[in-house]
C-alpha cells in the first residue's frame, strides 16, 4: 500500500511540475510613454515619446527584445528601431513583487525635420523596476539614457518614464 501511494504522490507531483514548467513566460509585450527633455550643444526642448517592445526570454532573468519608437520634439520627428536586452534580478514576479531590472541597446534612426530626412544610430541603458500587479502584467518605472548620432551630430536623452509590460 505505502508503494502505491509513494508512486502515486511521485505521478501527481511530477505532472503538477509538467504543468508549471508550460506555463513558464516565454515573452513579453512593452508599451511606454514619457515626456523628457532633450539636450544637443546646450539646447533644450520638450520631447514626447511612445515605445512598444516584444521581447523573447532567453533565460528565466534574460529577455532579447526589438523595440520601435516614435518621438516628437518641438515639431522635429524622430522614430528608432532597437535590439537590446533586459535583465531582470530575480525570475518574474508574483502579484505585489517589486523585480529591478537594467538593459541595453543600440537602435537605427531616422530622424524627420522641415522636411529632410537623416539617419543614424544610437546606444541606450536603462534601470528600473517592474512592479507586479498579476503574474503576467507589470507596471514599470524606469530611468534610461540614450544618445543618438546623425550626420555628426550627438543628442543625448535622458528621462523617467512608466511603461506596462504584458508576459505570455
Amino acid at each position: 500500500m505505502k508503494k502505491t501511494q509513494f508512486l502515486a504522490i511521485a505521478i501527481a507531483a511530477a505532472a503538477l511540475a509538467g504543468n508549471v514548467l508550460a506555463q513558464e513566460k516565454q515573452n513579453e509585450v512593452s508599451l511606454y510613454a514619457d515626456m523628457s527633455s532633450t539636450s544637443t550643444g546646450g539646447t533644450s526642448s520638450n520631447t514626447s515619446l511612445i515605445q512598444v517592445s516584444y521581447g523573447k526570454y532567453v533565460a528565466p532573468n534574460i529577455v532579447g527584445k526589438v523595440s520601435y519608437m516614435v518621438m516628437d520634439s518641438d515639431g522635429s520627428k524622430m522614430s528608432d528601431l532597437g535590439l537590446g536586452a533586459r535583465y531582470y534580478f530575480k525570475p518574474a514576479g508574483r502579484q505585489g513583487d517589486a523585480v529591478p531590472f537594467a538593459g541595453a541597446g543600440i537602435e537605427l534612426v531616422t530622424y524627420n525635420m522641415g522636411g529632410g530626412s537623416s539617419s543614424g544610430t544610437g546606444f541606450g541603458l536603462e534601470g528600473g523596476v517592474a512592479l507586479f500587479v498579476s503574474e503576467s502584467a507589470s507596471i514599470d518605472v524606469r530611468v534610461y539614457t540614450q544618445t543618438v548620432s546623425i550626420d555628426g551630430t550627438n543628442a543625448t536623452r535622458t528621462g523617467v518614464n512608466v511603461g506596462t509590460t504584458y508576459r505570455f
